[in-house]
């Protein structure tokens, strides 16, 4: 299911810019050693950034937070470069996440990505308070969701998730806004960009081109204490699995 606006990306991209008010902090580094909450499977980089899983973690999930919760309801902008390189037929993906669970907080593996939960990991939750903008690289049926589940739309594709404040589900039918995306799986580096402004505006550009866009307002959606959620990211591996790095990580606060 797709719902609020999206936009395919493609090399003919003719929607118009969105203008975005410019933050009011200077960038600083989102992840430092010193502060880098991690979970799961998930490494930091010698060189700075983190590893969520590795091609050699099946039925593995990774996850990176900042250590401590953010101000994130007067807006924020956060850029990143990704890698997702192919082991085992390439699975699952990867996604950016704002939450107000926990700074270890992590869900299933697989197609749920380390965000979701789902029937083939029994008793592991998927991260209450949260949204994740997933970057999907392999195709799951509606069986693999359960009851009701909803077909994967095709991959790659870029899909917002959320269920509010109880636990996130990768599920397509809890999906606010999709857009399919060139390859993303190959090996090779992305930048990505999610925007949120404080007027309810979240905004997603993936190498440079607007993605998403979508009308929110994430303090009230998500219900986050005083406005603030940890920032970070998760992946997922199962039977397929990838090599998923993350890395220029930066942060600013305001919009």
């Amino acid at each position: 299911m797709r719902r609020g606006l999206s936009l395919g990306l493609c090399p003919l991209l003719a929607a118009a810019a969105l203008v975005l008010t410019p933050a009011t902090a200077s960038a600083h580094p989102l992840f430092k050693s010193a502060v880098t909450s991690l979970a799961g499977v998930a490494t930091p980089l010698p060189g700075g950034g983190v590893r969520l899983t590795r091609v050699e973690d099946y039925n593995a999930a990774g996850a990176a937070y900042t250590a401590t919760r953010v101000r994130v309801d007067r807006g924020f902008t956060a850029r990143f470069t990704f890698t997702l390189s192919p082991g085992s037929c390439g699975g699952d993906g990867m996604a950016f996440v704002v939450q107000d669970a926990s700074r270890h907080a992590l869900g299933s593996p697989g197609g749920y990505l380390g965000f979701g939960q789902g029937p083939a990991y029994p008793g592991i939750s998927g991260i209450r308070h949260s949204l994740a903008v997933e970057i999907d690289t392999f195709q799951n049926t509606a069986e693999v969701f359960g009851p009701g589940g909803k077909d994967d739309p095709p991959v790659p594709h870029i899909s917002v998730q959320t269920h509010g404040a109880a636990p996130n589900d990768a599920d397509p039918q809890y999906s606010l806004a999709t857009a399919l995306t060139p390859k993303v799986g190959n090996g090779e580096a992305h930048t990505m960009r999610v925007q949120y402004l404080r007027r309810g505006l979240l905004d997603v550009r993936l190498d440079g081109h607007h993605v998403i866009r979508l009308k929110i307002n994430l303090a009230k959606r998500l219900a986050l204490r005083h406005g603030r959620a940890y920032l970070g990211f998760t992946a997922g591996t199962g039977a397929c699995t990838e090599d998923a790095t993350v890395t220029h990580i930066r942060f600013t606060p305001g919009g």
